[in-house]
């Protein structure tokens, strides 16, 4: 920086010649580890002593390292959870000018636990293990001149820490990484085609993709995209994707996982049966149906509290979205109730026994079932209300009426056994 407040500021850059002039250098070198080099067979006690206790050192701080992810995998899944009403609340955040941008309190214990401790832990667990194979460098060494001068031979001049493996091909995760990403943009193409799913799902990508995948990084939402395409419309595929989620869930409960760990074993195979349920198909029956069996059977162990919150609340929530879904938006249906825009009309009688549609049952499926329900008149809702007495006789009409058919139609099954 030059001082500009002297008179004749000058800086020559050919020749260097300055006046009034400072300059500041700042030198960054690596850190770099040197061990005391072996001369003797005491050397070579004291270091193979050295090594034992880093390694136990090692050990030690390894374990502090490792009891950090449980913790921070539960603080990821909460910013998961709540990433949408993160988005809402800086919505309406930004609209007003005054407001004050807070950040999510898990984000914060987050960063915390991972610059702070995290960090500290794994820069001593990597100054450890570079002073073990510094010591193994010198202890290699050391041998191998003893062993050469105990054959006659000469002592072998070579200086195993200038020593330099060869590159390892292909174990840089970042490259390993964008191939992934790669391989499943490709897929996702690919599966876009009917024929090409049907070959996917032949080569067993469904199983690959759940057992290897999954769980990967920042993938997962498109392992789900992809996996939620390759079941589409198609019966059997779905069906084997239900049976894996269903044996998955159930070997983790019927396990010895640990309470703690259980939430982590099974969050991402329910997040991919949310994601399946809401995915519009022809195979919507069978993903419902394997929602309700992982809930009942879930229902056997509800005094267990991980249980209810890893696996009987996400199965509620999305039996909920199915139940009662969202108001409609449309200009044209916006003022009208989801009970307005219905296509059937419920009926007494028309019934579906829960367990015998859970076996599968096709007397007992949502298309037979549709088949016995009177579709609902486009002048069911009157224009204006009805009187008490004009709605206590239609009432009484429909309770008689009911009544008559139903006495008649068992009169026709008695008729029909005789």
């Amino acid at each position: 920086a030059i001082n500009y407040d002297e008179k004749d500021p000058f800086l020559c850059h050919a020749c260097g010649f300055c006046k009034y002039a400072k300059f500041d250098y700042t030198l960054t070198g690596r850190a770099c580890c040197a061990v005391d080099p072996i001369e003797s067979d005491d050397d070579r006690k004291k270091t193979v002593a050295t090594i034992n206790s880093l390694l136990e050192k090692a050990d030690r701080v390894y374990k502090q390292l490792i009891a950090n992810k449980p913790t921070l995998e539960l603080l990821l899944l909460k910013i998961s959870e709540h990433r949408l009403d993160r988005a809402l609340e800086e919505g309406v955040q930004s609209g007003n000018a005054a407001g004050s941008t807070q950040v999510n309190r898990a984000i914060q214990l987050l960063a915390q636990r991972y610059c702070g401790e995290c960090k500290s832990s794994f820069e001593e667990l990597s100054k450890i293990i570079q002073r073990v194979l510094a010591c193994r460098r010198e202890l290699v060494a050391y041998d191998r001149n003893q062993r050469d001068q105990s054959v006659g031979g000469s002592p072998s001049s070579v200086n195993l820490t200038g020593i330099s493996e060869p590159p390892a091909i292909g174990r840089c995760y970042g490259c390993a990484s964008a191939a992934t990403e790669h391989c499943l943009t490709l897929l996702r193409a690919l599966a876009a085609s009917a024929a090409s799913r049907q070959t996917l799902c032949a080569q067993g990508l469904i199983a690959e993709l759940l057992d290897n995948n999954l769980r990967r990084g920042t993938v997962q939402e498109e392992v789900r995209q992809l996996l939620c395409l390759l079941t589409r419309d198609n019966p059997k595929a779905t069906e084997d994707l239900r049976t894996l989620l269903m044996d998955r869930i159930a070997l983790t409960l019927r396990g010895h996982v640990a309470s703690s760990d259980l939430a982590f074993a099974v969050r991402h195979e329910m997040a991919l049966l949310a994601a399946l349920v809401q995915k519009e198909d022809s195979c919507w029956e069978q993903k419902l149906r394997c929602v309700m069996q992982l809930f009942l059977m879930a229902c056997k162990d509800s005094k267990s509290p991980v249980v209810m919150q890893s696996i009987i609340l996400p199965c509620l929530k999305i039996l909920q979205s199915l139940i009662k879904p969202d108001q409609p938006i449309s200009k044209k249906n916006k003022d009208k109730t989801v009970d307005a825009l219905a296509t059937i009309r419920p009926t007494e009688g028309v019934r579906v026994e829960v367990a015998k549609w859970l076996q599968g049952d096709p007397k007992h499926s949502y298309k037979v079932w549709r088949q016995h329900m009177p579709a609902r008149s486009p002048d069911t809702q009157p224009a204006k209300p009805l009187k008490k007495e004009e709605a206590r006789a239609i009432y009484l009409m429909e309770k008689y009426g009911q009544s008559l058919a139903t006495e008649k139609l068992k009169g026709n099954n008695a008729f029909t056994s005789d």
